[in-house]
């Protein structure tokens, strides 16, 4: 803000994408979040924008946006998709998974019927997981290879050494028409924007909320993730 000065308030609109994460991450960063919200006070053109917003009624209690105009998107109803979500309460996450991977490894896939009766067979699968830590279990575990899966969570040293010590290193969602891997394991630096052009994949949300070091549970993210 410092920087653009002036021409801030004169030349520039300003978007807040996935805007819905000003609240997830306070519980853990409220000075970084509300700092934000107080520079964007002072902008004439300010766009705050979601897929999964909040409800209105919500953020009219709030000062920071009770206010601004409320606009909601409808979607032609014939374009909108049902997605099949499978809750599977289970004593041992680490069986589940392994049980998930060992029939993606000897290629028994899942197989999805449509209701015009078009077969879809998953040869992928998406791991949504809590933390790096458990994605070098998993991989360690199973006895993963490079070749097989793609890491993709924050991009910092210290996920950078812990994945190096394995063999592996942090990749990125493919573009469209990119070779998917097998296995894909994503933190919720992923949750947020990625696009994940797979035709065929089954996405497993694993939340394990036992996790002391946990501000907020995984399960709080269900509707960015299945968005």
């Amino acid at each position: 803000f410092d920087a653009l000065g002036s021409d801030l308030l004169n030349y520039y609109s300003i978007i807040v994408d996935e805007f819905q994460n000003i609240f997830m991450d306070s519980s853990f960063k409220a000075e970084v979040e509300l700092n934000f919200l107080e520079e964007l006070q002072s902008c004439p053109n300010v766009t705050y924008l979601s897929a999964t917003p909040y409800i209105e009624e919500y953020l009219d209690e709030l000062d920071e946006f009770k206010d601004l105009p409320y606009y909601e998107l409808k979607w032609d109803s014939s374009k909108l998709r049902t997605i099949d979500v499978e809750f599977r309460k289970t004593s041992s996450i680490s069986k589940e998974v392994d049980k998930i991977i060992d029939r993606y490894k000897i290629g028994n896939y899942p197989v999805k019927i449509d209701e015009n009766k078009n077969i879809y067979e998953s040869k992928e699968v998406v791991f949504y997981v809590n933390s790096v830590k458990m994605i070098r279990s998993i991989i360690k575990r199973n006895r993963l290879t490079p070749d097989q899966v793609n890491i993709i969570c924050a991009n910092t040293k210290s996920n950078q050494d812990s994945l190096k010590k394995l063999g592996f290193e942090i990749g990125k969602a493919p573009g469209r028409g990119k070779e998917h891997k097998t296995f894909t394991f994503c933190t919720r630096t992923t949750y947020v924007g990625a696009d994940f052009y797979s035709t065929n994949a089954m996405s497993v949300i694993i939340s394990d909320c036992k996790i002391d070091s946990l501000s907020s549970d995984i399960r709080m993210d269900f509707p960015q993730i299945m968005g």
